[in-house]
């Protein structure tokens, strides 16, 4: 709420009528309000306003259409918009308040309530942007590994879905890596379990580090990461979990002040390829090759093709 408390507020008001534009200045003198106005409603100013004042009588284009161009522009639609019209034509915008347009002022109206007017759709604004704000956190939260700050295992599976539907319908390739920490029972055992979670968030940062902005990693579950690669080959994706299994190796992990070397086993599937036909069958056959990368001595990585194990 602490743009309610800005001053001046400033106030962007379109019409073509300078008479008008008067009058509504001298409603809302300075400091605390500073209107400034443009014929049309395409004329924005760079230093987007807090509200939007739109007299529908004094627009040159069709009342009925002055209100597009407005919440057509990505720059101003998140400025909440006061229709001011003529008291008989108030019917006819009560269905624009569902589109966009936050309130309405029929004339005559005196400054008290035009003052009054500006800053409930003000407060309604501020209200709105907190419920946002705090919709988008929760939201953030509900997908979000708390330890590394990866996606977590449930949203994985969506993502996993999706990107593998648009890979059919696209006839791309996608690969799916899977990575399971070494001996992380040992590590637990000899650190605790505060020294298990100091090598999973850091394991965590190598893999946003090393992952191109398209890419999707996410904590599986436990000590195994999944990583979602679009648009990547298998060949690709055997290439970057080397690397990534290489990075991990040469990686110097400090718990406490003790210094400790880690290594993992790391699974790849890729799509299409025989015996994968959608996203479960591609996560089962990434965690079959890390399985098997661990059964031929760990810290290496192993990929399916045509259902065997290279």
């Amino acid at each position: 709420m602490r743009e309610l408390s800005e001053c001046p507020v400033r106030i962007l008001m379109i019409c073509e009528q300078p008479d008008v534009v008067m009058g509504i200045s001298a409603m809302l003198p300075s400091p605390g309000y500073q209107v400034t106005a443009g014929p049309t409603p395409e004329t924005v100013p760079s230093d987007l306003p807090h509200i939007i004042l739109l007299d529908v009588n004094g627009v040159p284009a069709r009342p009925e259409r002055a209100l597009g161009p407005l919440w057509e522009s990505v720059a101003t639609w998140d400025v909440p918009l006061l229709l001011l019209t003529a008291r008989e034509s108030v019917d006819r915008w009560l269905s624009r308040l569902e589109e966009g347009l936050v309130d309405y002022l029929a004339w005559p109206f005196s400054p008290g309530e035009l003052a009054a007017r500006i800053r409930l759709v003000r407060r309604t604004k501020g209200m709105f942007d907190e419920a946002r704000k705090t919709h988008r956190r929760l939201e953030e939260l509900s997908i979000t590994d708390s330890l590394t700050g990866l996606y977590n295992g449930w949203y994985l599976q969506r993502r996993c879905r999706e990107e593998v539907a648009r890979a059919k319908r696209y006839q791309h390739p996608i690969s799916c890596v899977m990575i399971d920490v070494d001996h992380f029972k040992r590590i637990n055992d000899t650190h605790g379990h505060p020294g298990g979670n100091v090598v999973l968030a850091e394991l965590g940062r190598l893999l946003k580090n090393i992952l191109r902005a398209s890419d999707i990693a996410g904590r599986y579950g436990g000590e195994e990461f999944l990583l979602i690669l679009p648009e990547t080959d298998g060949p690709d994706a055997m290439l970057l979990a080397e690397r990534l299994r290489r990075t991990v190796e040469q990686h110097e992990f400090i718990l406490g002040d003790l210094p400790l070397t880690v290594t993992v086993s790391v699974g790849v599937a890729t799509f299409p390829d025989r015996g994968i036909s959608g996203h479960e069958s591609l996560v089962r056959e990434a965690d079959q090759a890390m399985y098997q990368a661990k059964m031929c001595g760990r810290n290496r990585v192993a990929g399916c093709r045509g259902g065997e194990l290279q």
